[in-house]
This record gives structure tokens, sequence and C-alpha cells, in this order.
């Protein structure tokens, strides 16, 4: 008997599936299985995987390659020395160690002020950001005169031993994802091009790592990235922040957010396999905040034996700011991970070495 997430056997077509809540799948591929046995659950067919071409797939493995080559830098230690209990990102505080998130970015509205501050980002190659769709889809679209997508700039911390600087590079282009049509949440991911490599190299470590396909983070918290305002209406933070906060289950999240109004509208399939959320549903009070969109939500993973950063989530929408009863709703990164290695690779013009020469994947 399985449980929500286990998988499953659709029985009228024999594909594999997920035990989900049945809100949480679109109706064209749910199917009953004896399988399933919470209440309310079904066989949720899995999407069948597009072609790629053979030049498609030595791209992404190129930038999988560049991803791990890049990142690994390891987290604090939670023994109190370098990590403090949290309690601005809503909720949190300011981050005490220069070069702590090396791959957190800002991006800004033509010149780098507090003013200008737009949304945040995680870096994943030398040249690409990952961001939200949301922060760019109108900008791109209706005002770009206003936002000028070749001027906006990205402010990045480069580690250079024991020094921090800050590295400034300008937008080339921004990728947005194909479905997303701003207005349901799905499909809120972007890529941002820069205009030139960001000027970091693998000792450093500077990207975050990127988690497996279809990955779930094993993690039961995660911490969010920020300069975003330290309440709803409140004001800008000149200071990174970060705050811990608990990852809640898919089914909890879709129960909690069917109480709005507007929730057929935000969730085209309901909270499904698109989000990922986490928050302090019982006291709130810890949230990412308006203009923390794009930012990270990473976790600690292990990778080879170390334990490393993952961004396993982009700060998408919720209610308000750290409101009690609802989480905040990040797009799940693991979902859209071939997309952003093929979109990746074609931006950034990545040529990769054909897939069977390449004997194993690199150590971060």
């Amino acid at each position: 008997m399985l449980a929500a997430s286990d998988s499953c056997e659709a029985s009228s077509s024999d594909q594999p599936g997920n035990c989900v809540p049945e809100s949480s799948c679109p109706e064209a591929r749910r199917e009953r299985s004896d399988s399933c046995v919470l209440e309310d659950h079904v066989c949720c067919r899995r999407e069948s995987r597009p072609q790629r071409s053979a030049a498609d797939k030595d791209r992404m493995l190129a930038v999988l390659q560049e991803n791990r080559l890049l990142c690994g830098r390891n987290p604090p230690s939670k023994d109190g020395k370098k990590r403090f209990p949290v309690h601005y990102v809503l909720g949190g505080r300011s981050v005490r160690s220069h070069g702590e998130y090396p791959f957190v970015v800002a991006v800004f509205r033509d010149k780098i002020k507090v003013d200008n501050f737009w949304c945040g980002g995680a870096l994943i190659t030398k040249q690409v950001v990952l961001s939200a769709a949301h922060c760019f889809y109108k900008a791109k679209n209706r005002y770009l005169n206003f936002l000028e997508l070749a001027s906006p700039e990205i402010a990045l911390t480069r580690v250079r031993g024991a020094m921090t600087q800050t590295v400034e590079r300008k937008v080339k282009m921004v990728h947005i994802h194909p479905a997303y049509n701003g207005k349901q949440q799905n499909n809120d991911v972007a890529l941002l091009l820069l205009h030139k490599d960001a000027g970091v190299s693998e000792s450093q470590m500077p990207a975050a790592c990127l988690p497996d396909e279809e990955g779930a983070p094993d993690a039961h918290q995660g911490v969010i990235l920020g300069w975003g305002h330290n309440g709803f209406g409140g004001k800008l933070q000149t200071n990174l922040q970060e705050a811990d906060v608990p990852i809640v289950s898919n089914e909890e999240c879709d129960k909690l957010y069917k109480k709005l109004g507007t929730y057929q509208t935000v969730f085209h399939h309901g909270v499904d396999q698109d989000f990922l959320c986490a928050g302090n549903i019982t006291e709130g009070g810890v949230d990412a905040c308006q203009h923390d969109s794009g930012g990270p939500l990473a976790v600690r993973a292990k990778r080879d034996g170390k334990t490393v950063w993952e961004v396993v989530g982009v700060v998408s929408f919720g209610v308000q700011c750290g409101l009690p009863g609802y989480p905040g709703v990040y797009t799940r990164v693991s979902t859209f991970v071939p997309w952003i290695l093929q979109s990746a690779g074609k931006i950034a013009k990545i040529k990769g070495k054909p897939a069977e020469a390449v004997r194993q994947r690199p150590k971060p």
C-alpha cells in the first residue's frame, strides 16, 4: 500500500506515476489505483519526457558539469560558531560572515543602489543566474524601456582568500520559461545571461549546486536569502538577510491554500510538483517578502561526502509575508532541472563533448 508521493502504476496504461492528492494532478493524467490508499489520492501519470537531440544532451551535460565544478562551497557549521538562531528576509538576520553565500545575486534597475533593487537570484554557472519569471515578465513585454534589459546590473559576492569582492555585471538576456503566462504561478522560473563571465574560478566554488532531476530535498529545513522588505509594506534591506524555514509537504500546503478564494486561479493544478512550500505555518513571522522574489531557498546536501549548499527553491509568492497558516511558495528547482540545463546551454552557447565520452560526473 502506498502513501502520498510514492510511486504507482496507472491501471489502464501501465504507465508509472505518483500517488498525489487528486487536486494536485491535471485531470488528463489522473488514474485510479488500488496502490494509492489515502483518501482523495490518485495515481498521477508522469509526463513523458521530450525527445532531445544529441547536441542538446551534450550541452545539458556540459552545463551540469560546469555547475558541479563551480558549486560546493561548504555551509557554515551548525555548532553555533558561525550560525545563530534566526528570528530581516522577514524574521531573519543580517549575514555576518563575508562570502558565506557567494552564489546569492542582487538584480537592480539601472544603477546599483537600494532604491533600484529589483529581485534576487542564484549563480549556477559562470555566466547564468537562476531567478523567477514574474520578476521580468511584465518588464520584458511591456516596460522594456523602463528596465532596458541590457542595463540592469548584478552584484554578487566573490570570495578571494579572506577578502570579499563585489562583482558587477550587466544582464545580456532574460530567458523566461515559455509556459509562464503571468496569470497562474506555475513555471515561475527564468535564467539571466550575464554580458560576460562572472570572473569566478573552481577553487572559489561560488555557485549554488543544482539538485538532481525529480529529486526531493532530504532536509526538513532550508535557508531563505535576500534583501527584500522586513515586513509587508516595509523597507528594503542594505545587508543580505538569512532565515531558517521548515519545509512543508505539498499535501499540507495544498490544504492550507485551498482556503484562499483565489486558489483555482493561482494553482492551475493545485500545489503540484512545480512548487515547494516552506515556512512556520503555526506561528508565522519568518518568510520571504516583497523583493525577495527570485532569490534562493537553499538546503544543506551531501555531495561526495561533503556538505554543500543546494538551491531547491526559487522565491515565488505567498500571502502577505509570514502570515500564520500560509507558508511561502517556491518554484521547485528539481522539476525544472532539464529545462534549466537545456536553456542555459543554449543562451550561454555552451558546447559539450559527446555524452559517451564523459566517464563520470566531476566532483564538486
